[in-house]
């Protein structure tokens, strides 16, 4: 769930930082950069808390599944769980 919930958090950093930075092509390459270490200090300090209670919290199984609806970690990994076992979700309509 902390992998996911990373890689969930990345992604969506990573896309609205291209898509702030395509609407204004006259930044330079500093920054830039400086643009990506903020988001990526801002991702990492609002992600804190949440992992520290999934490490503090590992022997409840129902810490992480609360985190993975919060956060959609299962819609972003649709075809397999963090163990690499198919995904067992059910999907009612």
């Amino acid at each position: 769930t902390i992998t996911a919930l990373l890689r969930r958090a990345e992604a969506i950093r990573r896309r609205e930082v291209e898509r702030t930075l395509a609407k204004s092509p006259a930044i330079d390459a500093a920054t830039r950069e400086r643009i990506d270490v903020l988001t990526a200090s801002l991702v990492r300090k609002l992600l804190h808390n949440p992992i520290a209670h999934l490490r503090e919290s590992a022997d409840d199984p129902g810490v992480a599944l609360t985190l993975r609806r919060a956060f959609d970690l299962d819609e972003a990994q649709p075809a397999e769980d963090l163990t690499g076992k198919p995904s067992r979700r059910v999907v009612s309509g």
